[in-house]
């Protein structure tokens, strides 16, 4: 079983980008995502620039793509959640 990630942190990574995003204001806001998983692994990006709407979704969904497989590899490289 994995461990809880810190609920202050998990919040922090929301903040920053809301930082980022308002630090930003020179440039166009092409959008934003932040994503936590339930064992704290942080996925997230800023677009400066406004992609096509097809594009930005695209971003995501490989970036969600790429976190499955390597959850799934590391679930076979040890099925039963024992640590090492």
């Amino acid at each position: 079983m994995t461990e809880k990630p810190n609920i202050a942190e998990v919040a922090g990574h929301f903040t920053e980008m809301a930082s980022r995003i308002s630090g930003n204001q020179e440039n166009d806001f092409g959008g934003a995502f932040v994503i936590i998983s339930p064992d704290g692994k942080v996925t997230n990006g800023l677009f400066l620039t406004a992609p096509d709407i097809p594009m930005f979704w695209s971003v995501i969904k490989a970036k969600m793509e790429i976190a499955v497989a390597e959850a799934a590899q590391a679930e076979q490289q040890n099925p039963f959640g024992m640590r090492r």
